[in-house]
């Protein structure tokens, strides 16, 4: 069985030199390379305000660098449990990392997955959360609710 939750990090989007992406290194966020000039930084809930003030501070070697709060243009999913990556493969062809981070095809959508040893977040476009949350549950039996999600 796999757990599948709805969760809501702050997502910041930064585009910057490569050297610069390289070298952001933030002790509470995870920064997830997307190219070689682009990254998406997640965090804790609320604190997206914060991370863009400190990553445009990091970046502002790089006059053409942008840095914006896009948590409002992502949904993200945790699925955790030891058949979740089995789950996963029922509606995605991409190979996951052991720990990392990869974008492709999620139910026919372009999505980035971020894969650790006992998680998978699963990120997708808002406009399609509440769709993808329920192929997901119809496609991968494997996914059971949280438990705060299924208290009446």
């Amino acid at each position: 069985m796999a757990e599948l939750r709805s969760v809501a990090p702050s997502v910041v989007a930064v585009h910057a030199h490569a050297e610069l992406l390289d070298a952001l290194a933030l002790s509470d966020a995870i920064v997830h390379r997307v190219a070689p000039d682009e990254a998406m930084v997640t965090a804790a809930p609320g604190s997206a305000a914060t991370l863009v003030t400190t990553i445009t501070e990091a970046v502002a070697d790089d006059p053409g660098a942008v840095v914006l709060d896009a948590t409002d243009g992502w949904a993200a999913f945790s699925v955790r449990g030891p058949d979740a990556r089995l789950a996963l493969s029922r509606v995605s062809p991409l190979a996951l990392p052991e720990a990392g981070t990869i974008q492709g095809d999620l139910l026919r959508l372009p999505a980035r997955i971020a894969a650790s040893t006992d998680e998978i977040v699963v990120f997708v476009p808002a406009a399609f959360a509440v769709w993808v949350e329920r192929k997901l549950r119809e496609r991968c039996p494997e996914l059971t609710r949280s438990a705060a999600e299924a208290r009446p």
